[in-house]
């Protein structure tokens, strides 16, 4: 008998075509299936088929019927470490993508991978990049890193012109002249994602292997921060599938001696140092008082998907598509110090803010959520973990309000995820 632990999971992101139904049997390509660093214990997969009851009549009391066998689908739920990549994106090293971050672009939609440059004479709010095209390595939607000296602060981009790039929030100060102004891979949300994800599931044992394809996220993602420092930062998929096959019924094998993993551009940081910063839409200038000291917080992104079915798809689904959430496209909360009435006001004003937490002080090796707009609800006061008197805010994004003319996805989105 083998340990249920011991596994290797990889997998496959792979473009929708309009004339063939998503959950294609590609177990001839799983040499360029890519591993995922799964968390131990958290992988777990369900393989069902349907068995119909065809209900004919009986003629003895103790007669039973043969079930009539149906279409397949497949779930698995897994959680990775929301982890940096370990490379910071400076002059002439462009951000490259990781195992999670291929995930995130199959579930959001979008991603954006760029190099970073120095930085000519600026404003702490109007960054000059040292040469006038690598302004565009910063399209709205996406962060700007800059060393203060003692950690990387991030800001989010509102708008490119020429060779300047404009930040939602200002640095405390201006870049000086050379200093490095460092990219991120961005993860953002798009109205059509059109990619799925084939995963293959591998025992110790060689015929405990199964290949499921086809996937999307039905169930959505969750992500997960500890701001003690006792835990990782994490993200949870949960992925459904139309199709799955057992290792005797793929076309090429997927049998063998269990592989060794190999976890490429992962990262992983505790994050407990960091910061949370919220300011009203629109203000760019830099106070101290929009870093918040939050002991607490939740993210939640709602993203979830429907399929378009067909006598001619797989299992009678031909492709997924992104549902409406009808609420709001993201949510979450955080908890600080109760210090005076002001959130209390801004929820009674519906002040539009931005959020954005940083989780690591250093260039390859920080995790930034971004909700650019969002409204304040539900102030409550409340004890927290120290029982000090504090408050906790519900808040509700929706996208961005604060690109300029910008009108794509990865400006408007109104969640992005970068990994610095």
């Amino acid at each position: 008998m083998d340990v249920q632990a011991v596994q290797r999971i990889r997998f496959q992101v792979v473009a929708a075509t309009p004339t063939a139904a998503v959950g294609a049997d590609s177990s001839a390509s799983i040499g360029s299936f890519i591993d995922a660093p799964i968390r131990e214990g958290t992988a777990q997969m369900a393989t069902n088929r349907d068995e119909l009851d065809p209900m004919q009549l009986v003629q003895h009391i103790d007669e039973g019927r043969e079930r009539v066998l149906g279409k397949r689908v497949a779930t698995l739920t897994l959680t990775m470490d929301l982890a940096p990549t370990g490379t910071a994106a400076v002059t002439g090293t462009t951000a490259i993508t990781s195992p999670v971050g291929r995930l995130l672009k199959a579930v959001m939609g979008g991603e954006n991978l760029a190099a970073g440059s120095t930085a000519a004479t600026s404003t702490a709010i109007v960054i000059k990049t040292s040469t006038a095209s690598h302004s565009n390595r910063w399209p709205a939607g996406t962060v700007m890193g800059w060393s203060n000296g003692t950690v990387v602060e991030w800001r989010g981009v509102e708008s490119t012109t020429s060779a300047n790039v404009t930040l939602k929030h200002g640095f405390s100060a201006a870049p000086a002249v050379g200093n490095s102004l460092i990219n991120a891979a961005t993860y953002y949300m798009t109205a059509d994602p059109d990619t799925t994800v084939d995963f293959l599931v591998e025992g110790l044992d060689s015929d405990d292997r199964f290949l499921l394809t086809g996937g999307q996220a039905v169930g959505g993602i969750g992500i997960a921060f500890d701001l003690t420092g006792g835990a990782i930062p994490s993200v949870t998929f949960n992925f459904t599938f139309p199709n799955w096959y057992a290792s005797n019924e793929t076309g090429s094998s997927i049998t063998g001696t269990l592989g060794t993993a190999s976890y490429s551009a992962t990262n992983p940081i505790v994050g407990e140092a960091g910061e949370f910063r919220s300011w009203t839409v629109g203000a760019a200038t830099y106070v101290t008082t929009t870093r918040l000291h939050v002991s607490a917080m939740t993210w939640e992104p709602h993203i979830a998907f429907t399929p378009v079915t067909s006598p001619s798809g797989r299992n009678t689904v031909w492709r997924w598509k992104k549902a409406r959430n009808t609420d709001s496209p993201v949510q979450g909360s955080f908890t600080i110090p109760y210090e005076d009435t002001t959130w209390f006001a801004n929820r009674n004003s519906s002040a539009d803010k931005d959020a954005m937490y940083v989780a690591g002080v250093a260039g390859g090796a920080a995790v930034i959520l971004d909700a650019p707009t969002i409204q304040i609800l539900n102030p409550q006061r409340a004890a927290d973990a120290s029982a000090i008197a504090a408050q906790v805010l519900m808040w509700k994004g929706r996208r961005d309000t604060d690109v300029g003319s910008s009108t794509n996805d990865l400006a408007k989105s109104p969640m992005r995820v970068h990994l610095g």
